[in-house]
């Protein structure tokens, strides 16, 4: 039997749970899954002093030892032209550096999922061939899971929304956990 693939997440959907105070629902959905890369951790990183709320997340052990992904040619050139095509701007930038990553990790080694609130990584990545999930499709997912109930899995995405985090907001909680 194969084990399940990795889930590897960017900054802004592990930022859209630090918000809210829910990391807790990232770490048990996705125990022994999730995943990160050394370009996400550095974002968080440098977060901190932004939002302290994502402090957590630099000793989180759930997430793992970074991946290292692109540091020397030729793969560090493949991921710059990933990261400027999902939007990044600048030269050897670090805007979209996570996603960016993380779609070139998925590329190469053909495995996983990337968990993105970001609309162009994640449509980039579908392009791609690459499964992506955001934090509705996450909040749905826990409460199939029993993690947490209704409507609280859509008013974390009401909370979210309210936050100016950018999440899609569906139109009722029937579609984060209908029932």
């Amino acid at each position: 039997m194969n084990p399940p693939a990795a889930v590897f997440f960017d900054t802004c959907t592990l930022r859209n749970f630090a918000v809210v105070g829910r990391l807790d629902l990232l770490e048990k959905l996705f125990a022994g899954r999730a995943a990160w890369t050394d370009g996400t951790q550095h974002e968080v990183r440098r977060s901190v002093r932004e939002a302290p709320t994502m402090a957590p997340l630099l000793g989180a052990a759930w997430l793992g030892t970074p991946v290292v992904v692109g540091d020397l040619p030729p793969a560090a050139q493949q991921v710059d032209r990933l990261r400027r095509a999902i939007g990044g701007s600048g030269i050897r930038g670090v805007e979209h550096l996570g996603e960016a990553q993380i779609i070139h990790h998925l590329l190469t080694t053909g495995g996983g999922t990337i968990a993105t609130d970001d609309r162009s990584a994640a449509d980039y990545a579908a392009r791609k061939g690459l499964i992506s999930l955001d934090s509705n499709d996450i909040l749905a997912d826990c409460f199939e899971a029993g993690l947490v109930g209704c409507p609280e899995a859509y008013e974390i995405l009401v909370a979210m929304a309210a936050a100016g985090r950018g999440v899609r907001l569906p139109s009722s909680h029937q579609h984060v956990c209908p029932g």
